[in-house]
């Protein structure tokens, strides 16, 4: 299956500023919970318009990412068609492999997938996540001496997020999601925001 994907990204953990994980390294305390929201300014999946619509996979793992060990949950837009959200789990699965096929790689087992009400927020200083009763969390980018906003460039998460990613902190991460990881209620943890596009086939 074919894709093509554009839009804004937001990821954000339980681990302190910034998540290791973005350098290849092991994350704080050995573990790392955390989450990732695409929304989909435009986008086609196998012909399938899914432009609108939000997919957020929130995950736990231990070690090293790389070690493929994540438990994952996988929240489709509820206001997707059965097509749509077969076409969305199918992408961000990682299982039509191309640029998101590292999500696949990563991935022990996906323990829950169903829609959920997710509304994807940004007004360009603060963007904003709520999905259903299971996850919550903002992102406010981190500024340098020059005023502007710090960025990753070309870090771990370079291909399955952007090969540019700001770098902030989250005032609020809240996840409940009890088949993956338990309950999370923390503040100024690591987040990032950024833009996508996909292409494959």
């Amino acid at each position: 299956m074919a894709y093509e994907l554009r839009g804004q990204f937001l990821e954000a953990c339980d681990c302190r500023v910034t998540c290791p994980c973005w350098f290849h390294e092991q994350p704080d305390d050995d573990e790392c919970a955390g989450l990732v929201a695409w929304h989909v300014e435009w986008g086609r999946i196998d012909g399938v318009d899914v432009s609108g619509l939000t997919a957020v996979s929130v995950s736990h793992h231990g070690g090293h990412r790389a070690e493929g060990h994540a438990r994952v949950a996988l929240f489709l837009d509820e206001r997707a068609g059965e097509e749509q959200r077969a076409a969305l789990a199918a992408a961000f699965s990682g299982t039509l492999g191309g640029p998101l096929r590292e999500l696949a790689e990563i991935t022990r087992s996906v323990e829950q997938l169903e829609p959920a009400p997710i509304d994807f927020s940004s007004n360009g200083a603060t963007t904003s996540l709520v999905v259903g009763d299971v996850a919550e969390t903002d992102m406010t980018p981190l500024t340098a001496s020059t005023e502007r906003i710090i960025t990753v460039v070309d870090g771990a998460f370079g291909s399955v997020l952007s090969p540019v990613a700001e770098v902030g902190r989250s005032n609020r991460f809240r996840l409940d999601v009890g088949s993956v990881a338990s309950r999370r209620d923390a503040e100024r943890r690591s987040a990032s925001r950024g833009r996508f596009h996909y292409r494959h086939g």
